[in-house]
């Protein structure tokens, strides 16, 4: 793919008869929009996979609560007003080659190479697959007035025609040509497509790189019961990430069971630096969301993480069912995925200093010494850390096992904290990796007993991670 894409912007289509782009902004909206940039235009509508090219002449301020492209009615394809698209910047590449098709009824223009007569009215114009031209060129004595349409090009479409591109001509009758046009037309479906499932990859591989390189970690677990509808619920809580760009989202329901999982990338000054995670698991209405913050500073994983538990508050307004905010159950295993994150950083560290982290990091989780002390004695004995040391002075130091060894599966554990089962494709898609090094962190985390490898999956081999608080 030439010219690399980066942030997408969402936007609704409002066609109009206007050559060039024009995007309207609501009122206080900072959207990195450049005019005079070229964007690659990506439907959102999943029935109605489309893709084009606009060049945005400017940004104007709009009346609506949000933004607008206003864009030419002959390039949407069947995208209709209103419909969602998203704006990736694009940097088109120069084109080697141009195939333009022609109607047959020009007889003074023949097949063959015209570089030297169409390029001088051609040059730095952008072209897309199936754009239609309609340009004057010196055939012989006179000008001609010659239309057609933009059939191919080397590299693929889109491309600006450059001072070295050549440009091929076709004549074609008006089966052949209507023809050709459908098929320009129809790369134009293939392309958002192939662009969207490779959007989709990137950004999944990026979530993973930003968890793993995240120094701080926010943790919510809230109650819910006496919701009619979890799936009315899990729509509000997914609303409000709105705006972001949405990586993964799943749900799956059974037996009265029903599980939601949705991941978003918060992006500042077009930098990925945050990613927001939420699981809804419920039984007959009642159950637990948890939210993850995953964030390279610990103060602003801990504010965004308070500010969504507030908004997640507010939510019952309107459904039947209750939000119990201040109820928080802690569990071992999330005692021992902390004592696990505090190794990230250094080989040992005394118990206490643990203990007082936890306090001031998670005040709602009300752990005493005395539990994590039992904790981190079971750790011992399971060899999830290298040495738990009685003091001399009666206290204990923890030793954590090298950065080499655990590095790897604490980035597992980390991907597994908001989902409870993993196959090894899952591991190797959100990190990066390669099949030998997920296997291998996957492998140690079922000998120290934090995975269960369950192989009644038809789809494969999975592994249930019980120590984490999606289960």
């Amino acid at each position: 793919m030439h010219g690399g894409i980066s942030a997408m912007i969402k936007v609704s289509v409002k066609p109009v008869f206007r050559d060039q782009a024009i995007v309207q902004i609501p009122p206080g909206s900072d959207l990195p929009i450049e005019p005079g940039r070229t964007y690659i235009v990506v439907s959102v509508v999943q029935h109605k996979p489309f893709s084009f090219l606009a060049k945005v002449l400017e940004v104007a301020p709009g009346e609506g609560s949000s933004p607008v492209l206003e864009v030419d009615s002959r390039r949407i394809g069947s995208l209709a007003e209103g419909d969602e698209v998203e704006l990736f910047p694009y940097n088109i590449p120069a084109a080697r080659k141009l195939v333009i098709g022609i109607p047959d009824k020009y007889r003074l223009i023949t097949q063959g190479n015209w570089t030297s007569t169409f390029l001088p009215a051609l040059k730095e114009k952008l072209y897309d697959a199936a754009d239609d031209l309609n340009v004057a060129v010196n055939v012989g004595a006179g000008v001609q007035i010659v239309q057609g349409v933009a059939l191919g090009s080397d590299p693929k479409f889109p491309v600006v025609v450059g001072d070295t591109t050549t440009i091929e001509i076709r004549k074609l009758d008006k089966d052949e040509l209507e023809g050709a046009r459908r098929a320009a037309a129809e790369h134009k479906v293939t392309r958002a497509k192939a662009w969207r499932d490779s959007q989709q990859e990137s950004l999944k591989a990026l979530l993973g790189k930003i968890k793993s390189g995240a120094v701080a970690k926010a943790k919510r677990a809230i109650e819910f019961s006496g919701f009619s509808s979890v799936k009315a619920l899990a729509s509000l809580i997914r609303g409000l990430t709105a705006g972001l760009e949405e990586v993964e989202a799943s749900e799956e329901e059974s037996d009265g069971a029903y599980t939601a999982h949705h991941a978003c990338i918060v992006r500042e000054e077009l930098e990925p630096t945050t990613v927001i995670e939420f699981q809804v698991s419920s039984q007959k209405g009642a159950g637990i969301i948890t939210l993850l913050v995953f964030a390279a500073d610990a103060v602003k994983a801990e504010k965004l993480a308070g500010d969504m538990q507030q908004d997640l508050a507010r939510l019952q307004s309107g459904l039947k069912g209750k939000i119990e905010i201040a109820s928080v159950k802690v569990t071992d295993a999330d005692v021992q995925a902390f004592v696990l994150d505090q190794g990230c950083t250094e080989p040992m560290r005394p118990l206490a200093k643990i203990v007082e982290v936890m306090a001031r990091e998670h005040p709602d989780w009300r752990v005493d010494a005395k539990r994590i002390e039992k904790v981190a004695k079971e750790m011992d004995k399971r060899g999830l850390i290298s040495k738990l040391e009685k003091m001399d002075t009666g206290f204990y130091m923890v030793h954590f096992l090298p950065p080499a060894v655990m590095d790897d599966p604490l980035r597992v554990i980390a991907l597994a904290d908001t989902r409870g089962v993993l196959s090894r494709a899952d591991v190797m898609a959100a990190l990066g990796w390669p099949e030998v090094r997920a296997t291998t962190a996957l492998d140690f985390l079922e000998k120290k007993g934090i995975a269960k490898r369950d192989k009644s999956y038809l789809a494969g081999v999975k592994y249930y991670f019980p120590t984490t608080r999606a289960r």
